[in-house]
């Protein structure tokens, strides 16, 4: 019996609860750990945003970070909702996380040995969470708010013990 790899991608999103419109977490990690019911082969699954959950709100902040004004229409969106966020703290928090990711050891080698198509998401999220970070200026405002745990992935809680 042959089996089809599922493909995996990396996700780093901002989970809100509903009802009290609070960040509860973000997570980092793959798809198939914490969205597995995703379907990645769809570009429009894959692509998108916001994930609507019965009590949760999911922001997919790796489809909206790579323009400026793709993080600014989603940071209003979110804001006219009423949810608060510290973006500059998440974002932070993110490119740490992602540099386990796109890690080498002494001899140039990949320390990460999962997909190769997460390493390339890791590595192109970052940058442009960079990017955002240098813009984020402009959203000191949201600079305001606590900013609850970070939930890892297999690999990363692997890593960080």
């Amino acid at each position: 019996m042959v089996y089809i790899q599922r493909p995996d991608h990396l996700l780093v999103a901002v989970v809100f609860d509903k009802y009290s419109k609070l960040h509860v977490k973000t997570l980092i990690g793959t798809y198939g750990e914490f969205l597995p019911r995703v379907d990645l082969s769809n570009r429009s699954q894959k692509e998108r945003v916001f994930i609507d959950t019965d009590s949760h709100l999911i922001i997919c902040l790796n489809n909206c970070v790579k323009r400026k004004s793709d993080l600014h229409k989603v940071l209003d969106s979110i804001r006219i909702r009423g949810y608060n966020m510290n973006i500059y703290q998440v974002l932070k928090d993110a490119h740490y996380a992602l540099e386990f990711y796109t890690k080498t050891d002494v001899f140039n080698q990949p320390v990460y040995k999962g997909p190769s198509s997460v390493k390339r998401d890791a590595i192109m999220i970052k940058h442009y969470i960079s990017a955002r970070l240098n813009d984020i200026g402009l959203y000191h405002d949201y600079m305001k708010c606590d900013v609850p745990p970070v939930e890892l992935g297999s690999y990363l809680r692997a890593v960080v013990r």
